[in-house]
């Protein structure tokens, strides 16, 4: 290629002649690009090396994903590299297996976790299942009882037992117009007896008011004959 004066010498190094011998010859634009790119990884590798080293080779200046694995890859090609760069590759790559292996630990921890807290769901869920099912039985069998009793008062629903019922049936389970009417009968009854409870207490503050008035008017009376 000398003697074609495609390529110069000039000490030691080679340079191309013509640039229309790039363009004319695809894979020697090929060779070129990749010795640029090479020689490109290569400086980046040299100041990243130095810059590990001046920071006391701390983890957070080595390399980490695809220029990791861009520059491994380019070591298996066999190139010239100082110890420095040797090091910090070798650094590079150890941290990183570090890191996946933490990552790993925490991954099954975390499907551990969540496997508890499936348990856990299932359980509630199960739980609630059978709640809800003896809750069903028991308003089931008071439903009919009550029908049984004429629909007699003292067979409804009160308190606690009530406010399940009514919570419950505010979820949408599928009840019997039995069941509906002695639910509503219970709340109408509870809401009954309330009412009565607090015109009592109106009516018993009134006169234990007016027990007070009369005690006062008495014992002012009672100073006076004196």
């Amino acid at each position: 290629m000398t003697d074609a004066r495609l390529v110069t010498l000039d000490e030691g190094s080679a340079q191309l002649a013509h640039e229309a011998l790039i363009r004319e010859w695809p894979q020697l634009q090929r060779w070129l690009d990749e010795d640029r790119s090479a020689l490109r990884l290569h400086r980046h590798l040299t100041t990243a090396a130095e810059a590990w080293v001046s920071a006391g080779r701390d983890a957070g200046e080595l390399y980490r994903g695809q220029r990791l694995a861009a520059a491994t890859e380019w070591r298996a090609s066999g190139p010239a590299l100082s110890t420095t760069e040797e090091e910090f590759i070798d650094a590079s790559v150890a941290d990183q297996d570090r890191g996946l292996r933490n990552q790993m630990r925490t991954n099954r921890r975390l499907r551990v976790l969540l496997g508890a807290v499936a348990v856990v769901l299932v359980i509630a869920l199960v739980a609630g299942a059978i709640a809800a099912l003896r809750l069903h039985r028991h308003l089931t069998t008071a439903a009919e009882a009550w029908v049984s009793a004429g629909r007699d008062a003292g067979e409804l629903y009160r308190g606690q037992r009530l406010a399940a019922a009514t919570e419950w049936r505010a979820s949408g389970p599928a009840l019997s117009t039995t069941e509906e009417e002695f639910i509503d009968a219970s709340v109408a009854e509870q809401d009954r007896v309330l009412r009565n409870q607090m015109r009592t207490n109106r009516r018993l503050r009134v006169l234990l008011g007016a027990v007070a008035v009369v005690l006062v008017i008495a014992l002012v009376a009672s100073a006076v004959a004196f």
